[in-house]
C-alpha cells in the first residue's frame, strides 16, 4: 500500500510544482492602508516596499535563489517543526501538504537527511491517521484566529469588550421588543375574536377568511398602532414635561393697546396716512403744553420707537408725506405721458400698415386687369389675318359699296 501511496504523493507533487508560489500560498504580512499614516510614516512605508520589491524581483530572476511551490512548503514544514520542538512539545508534528515526519521511516528515508531520490519524492509521508474535529475544537482554532488577527490589526480589548456588549443588548431590546408585538398580536386577536362571537351573520362572515390573512391583518394593525403610540409618547413626553404652548410676542402699551399689526390688516395709502397725521398733529396742538398732550406725545414717540425697532417702516412726517405724494404724482404723469406717446405711435404705425395694404391691394387688381386684357388681345391675332383694324380691308371699300 505505502508503494502506492508514494506513487500518488509524486504525482500530486509534480502538480504542486506547477503552481507558482504566489498564488499557492497567501501574503501574510499585514497590509497597511497608507492614507491612514503620517506623513513621514507614510514616506517611509513607500520607500520600505519599493527596496524589498527590488530585493523580491531580484530574487525572483536569480535562478539559484528561486524557490519552487514545493520547497517552500519545506520550509513551512521545517518553521513549524522548530516552533513546535522549541516550545517543548514533542511526538509528530504534521507539516503544510499533510505529511508527518515520525513516519519516514515507512519510505525507508531518514528524517533528519535529504533524501536520495527526486525532489518530489523527498519528505514523501501522509498522515494516514486521526479524525474529524470535534465542536469544541473548531471553536477554539476560530477564537484562536480572531484574537490572532485582533492582535495584528492592534485592536484593544476594551473596544472589542464594548463592541461585544453593544451587540448583546442590540439582541436582548430585539427580543424584547418581538415579545412585546407578540403579546399585542394576541391581544388583538382575542378582541377581535370576542367581538366576532354573537350572531350566525359574523360567524360566517369570520369563517370566510383564512386563519392566517386573518393573522397578517391584525399584526400590521398591531404594527401601526404601536408605532403612533411610540411617536406620541416621543413627541409629548420624551422631555417629562407638558407640552409648552409657544405664542409671538406682543408689546402691551400703556393705553391697553398691543403693537403689531393685527391680523388681516389692510396698508392704508398715502393720502390716508397723511390725513391721519394731519388729525393728530392738530390735536397735539390743540392740547398744547398739558399733562394729557405730554402723556400722548411721549406715547406715539414709544410707539414709533417700537415699531422702528421691529422692523417696521413708520410714516409720521406730513412734510415727507406731501414730498412722497408729489413724487408719485409726477412719476404717475410722466408714465401716463409716455403710455399716450406709445398708444400714438401704436395707431400712427397701425395706419401707415393699412394704408401700405390697400395700395397693395389696388395693385394687385390692377395687375389682374391687364394680364386679362392681355390674353384677350393676343386671342385675336390669328394666323393669316392682320388682327384687328380700324376702317374697310380694301381700300375704296366705302365707294364700291356706294
Amino acid at each position: 500500500m505505502v508503494p502506492d501511496v508514494a506513487e500518488h504523493a509524486r504525482f500530486f507533487d509534480h502538480l504542486v510544482e506547477l503552481v507558482p508560489a504566489k498564488f499557492y500560498y497567501d501574503d501574510e504580512s499585514a497590509r497597511i492602508n497608507p492614507r491612514h499614516l503620517a506623513k513621514a510614516a507614510r514616506e517611509a512605508l513607500k520607500a520600505d516596499a519599493k527596496s524589498k520589491a527590488k530585493i523580491a524581483k531580484r530574487e525572483k530572476l536569480d535562478p539559484d535563489k528561486a524557490a519552487t511551490t514545493l520547497e517552500l512548503q519545506r520550509r513551512k514544514a521545517q518553521a513549524s517543526k522548530d516552533h513546535v520542538l522549541a516550545n517543548g512539545a514533542g511526538g509528530d508534528v504534521a507539516t503544510p501538504s499533510g505529511r508527518l515526519d515520525a513516519v519516514a521511516g515507512a519510505t525507508g528515508q531518514p528524517s533528519g537527511g535529504q533524501s536520495s531520490g527526486p525532489p518530489a519524492a523527498r519528505g514523501l509521508n501522509l498522515q494516514l491517521s486521526g479524525g474529524t474535529l470535534s465542536r469544541q475544537e473548531l471553536l477554539e482554532r476560530l477564537h484562536k484566529k480572531v484574537e490572532e488577527a485582533r492582535q495584528r490589526r492592534k485592536a484593544s480589548e476594551e473596544t472589542a469588550a464594548k463592541a461585544k456588549e453593544w451587540k448583546q443588548n442590540a439582541l436582548r431590546d430585539n427580543a424584547a421588543a418581538k415579545q412585546q408585538q407578540a403579546k399585542q398580536q394576541l391581544a388583538g386577536s382575542k378582541r377581535k375574536s370576542g367581538v366576532g362571537e354573537g350572531p350566525v351573520g359574523g360567524d360566517t362572515a369570520a369563517g370566510a377568511k383564512s386563519p392566517g390573512h386573518l393573522g397578517q391583518a391584525q399584526g400590521k394593525s398591531q404594527g401601526q398602532s404601536a408605532k403612533k403610540a411610540r411617536r406620541e409618547d416621543q413627541a409629548g413626553g420624551s422631555s417629562g414635561e407638558d407640552p409648552v404652548d409657544f405664542k409671538f410676542p406682543r408689546i402691551e402699551l400703556e393705553d391697553g393697546g398691543r403693537h403689531g399689526k393685527p391680523p388681516g390688516a389692510r396698508k392704508l395709502s398715502k393720502q390716508a396716512l397723511l390725513k391721519q397725521v394731519e388729525a393728530k398733529k392738530a390735536e397735539l396742538e390743540a392740547l398744547g403744553g398739558t399733562e394729557e398732550g405730554k402723556a400722548k406725545v411721549q406715547q406715539s414717540a414709544w410707539k414709533a420707537a417700537l415699531a422702528r425697532a421691529g422692523g417696521e417702516k413708520v410714516l409720521d412726517d406730513p412734510k415727507l408725506l406731501r414730498r412722497s405724494l408729489k413724487r408719485e404724482s409726477k412719476r404717475k404723469e410722466k408714465h401716463s405721458k409716455a403710455w399716450q406717446e406709445r398708444v400714438a405711435s401704436q395707431q400712427d404705425a397701425q395706419a401707415a400698415r393699412q394704408a401700405k395694404r390697400k395700395e397693395n391691394l389696388a395693385a394687385r387688381r390692377q395687375t389682374k386687369v391687364d394680364n386679362k386684357k392681355a390674353k384677350r388681345e393676343k386671342k385675336l391675332l390669328r394666323p393669316g389675318f392682320e388682327g384687328r383694324k380700324e376702317g374697310f380691308i380694301t381700300p375704296g371699300g366705302s365707294q364700291g359699296g356706294k
